[in-house]
């Protein structure tokens, strides 16, 4: 009996030590997104020249067809003008993104696009998508005031999930722990 109360201990202990460093990352990964957001304000007063690329006239698909692969810094240039689309029109709220639609946003292959994420952030993209949505609720998790408002269902529908089963499922791949462990343990530390 001793053992097992020393073994719940041990782990109540670790889940909380995870629940620490999600906030940490997600802290971290704002910080980081703010700083990007800066520096792409300031190489914006540099003249038009000194920019490698205009998104706009940037298309994927003559890299298809021609099966010449980009090199390094057209890859850089196509994950960074995702990531811009994909942060500014927050994209990665509507529950019905699909790979085609976000490939016609940027106006680009879905089957390049595929190889993009893949190769950029090593997951495919649901998984690339979902982790987006999951940052999000952490963002609302850890705001008390947003919380109040929300119930778990609440929270999936608003960083887009379709169901609350499958936003659970996510959340635990991604953090480690259960929406509601992960929100019931902040709440004790606050």
């Amino acid at each position: 009996m001793i053992l097992i109360l020393i073994i719940h201990l041990k782990l109540k202990n670790a889940y909380k030590l995870l629940i620490n460093k999600n906030i940490e990352l997600m802290h971290s990964e704002n910080k980081t997104f703010k700083l990007k957001s800066f520096i792409k304000n300031q190489a914006k007063e540099f003249s038009a020249e000194s920019i490698p690329y205009n998104f706009e006239e940037f298309h994927l698909d003559r890299y298809i067809q021609d099966e010449e692969i980009p090199d390094s810094a057209q890859m850089s240039a196509i994950v960074a003008h995702l990531e811009e689309v994909i942060q500014k029109k927050q994209l990665f709220l509507d529950p019905n993104l699909s790979l085609d639609g976000l490939a016609k946003v940027l106006n680009t292959n879905r089957n390049y696009l595929s190889k993009v994420i893949n190769q950029f952030y090593g997951v495919h993209f649901n998984t690339y998508i979902n982790n987006l949505r999951i940052k999000k609720s952490l963002l609302i998790l850890s705001q008390k005031h947003e919380v109040d408002i929300y119930n778990l269902a609440g929270i999936a529908n608003t960083v887009g999930f379709s169901n609350r089963t499958t936003f659970i499922s996510a959340f635990k791949k991604y953090t480690g722990v259960t929406p509601s462990f992960f929100l019931k343990n902040l709440n004790r530390q606050t």
